[in-house]
């Protein structure tokens, strides 16, 4: 097992990948061995010894997304230029493995080569829990890019289902998914009780709760927007929790490897790189009927961390106000040095119009359906000017990557 931040490079990604090369053919083996020739390491010799060698084939023979249906995994380039941005959806989980992170919904960015954002890493250790205060487990929803609701995360155990992933869709200039983490929340039938009597594995304020993600490849921009219902914990078997569905708060969570500077109340931007020369911006926006999130940056660094732990800066992105309400958030990877995406939303009674612009590769449309299910929707694209036409987003699963 590698800790912290490995590179490419690390040796074990080195031992599979030779024994993977030699195990291959065709297609795959020459992308494994031009994966080999990159990482610039050296196979080992007892690897080297019972392989017959062959031939590379460039990466950009291939497709640009690619999803892993068993545990929900997509993912996402805009290229294969080294400066590329890659991203990693953690829709759902593996079923039946262990050492389970509570990290189904969540997602990851690298760019040029440096994490813009992932989760804080961590076997069996801790990190600076909600808000600053106490700790939380490295296994912990708070330790990734996730939602949290009422202060509560995903279901640790006993959950009532798993992430359903209802719609995706790989196309040139967008990928477009959505994941219904509902179930995943609820554990009402846990084993284990709290003295009270209630589940403890379960989050009984969540009704239900929809991401849906578009990232739009020539702005290396990621749009988050999520669907979230509340309802009254005392109505489902927790009487001493009981509370107004529109005071419970939703938690949107985003890390950053570096402190990142609050730019004003919707506005977010965070370094990394090599002298700070990549940067990830966070714009939010909100509907008209709620208020602006509050928003708190916390280290989540510990005195005597574990060595094998490496901690972040967690901004909390948090609302209350509504039964239901919607978390909408766009995510842009960019030099340091670049210009901004410019992101503007209007809204009529059954949609939100998302725009974004960069003054030099284009404008993008999206279009979100209101409601707590995940349906309709529109894309459209333009490398100049406004774009003409709008693509419906797909409906269901498409298992075709581009």
């Amino acid at each position: 097992m590698s800790y912290g931040f490995p590179p490419a490079k690390d040796v074990y990604y080195n031992e599979f990948m030779g024994m993977m090369a030699e195990q291959s053919t065709g297609a795959a083996a020459g992308t494994i061995r031009q994966w080999l020739a990159t990482d610039g390491s050296t196979t080992y010799w007892y690897i080297e010894a019972v392989d017959n060698g062959g031939t590379s084939q460039p990466f950009t023979g291939l497709p640009l997304d690619y999803y892993a249906s068993g545990p929900s995994y997509l993912y996402v380039k805009n290229s294969w230029l080294p400066s590329a941005s890659s991203l990693a959806f953690i829709l759902g989980y593996p079923a039946e493995v262990g050492h389970l992170h509570l990290d189904a919904g969540s997602f990851q960015i690298n760019r040029n080569g440096y994490w813009l954002s992932r989760e804080a890493v961590g076997y069996s250790d801790s990190i600076t829990g909600p808000g600053g205060v106490g700790s939380v487990g490295t296994d912990s929803t708070w330790t990734v890019n996730g939602l949290i609701i009422d202060n509560m995360q995903l279901a640790g155990s006993y959950v009532e289902g798993p992430p359903v992933v209802t719609r995706l869709d790989s196309q040139p200039n967008y990928v477009f998914t959505s994941v219904n983490l509902s179930a995943a929340y609820r554990a009402p039938t846990s084993s284990y009780t709290n003295p009270d009597g209630t589940a403890r594995d379960d989050n009984p304020s969540v009704a239900s709760a929809v991401r849906d993600y578009i990232y739009v490849r020539p702005l290396e921009t990621l749009v988050a927007f999520d669907r979230i219902a509340t309802q009254d914990p005392s109505t489902v078997g927790w009487p001493t929790l009981a509370a107004s569905p529109a005071s419970i708060r939703k938690t949107f969570l985003l890390h950053f490897p570096n402190n990142p500077t609050i730019q004003d109340s919707t506005h977010v931007l965070g370094v990394n790189g090599t002298n700070g020369t990549q940067a990830l911006r966070l714009t939010m926006l909100v509907p008209a009927a709620q208020s602006v999130p509050s928003s708190v940056v916390v280290n989540e660094a510990m005195s005597g961390q574990a060595g094998d732990t490496s901690p972040q800066f967690r901004l909390e992105e948090s609302h209350s106000g509504e039964a239901q309400s919607y978390l909408i958030n766009v995510i842009q990877a960019r030099d340091a040095t670049a210009p901004d995406v410019t992101a503007t939303m209007t809204e009529n009674a059954t949609s939100f119009t998302i725009t974004l612009t960069h003054p030099i590769n284009g404008t993008a449309v999206i279009q979100f359906a209101k409601g707590m299910t995940s349906t309709g929707g529109s894309f459209g694209y333009a490398a100049s000017g406004m774009p003409t036409t709008l693509t419906p987003l797909a409906t269901s699963v498409n298992l075709t990557m581009h």
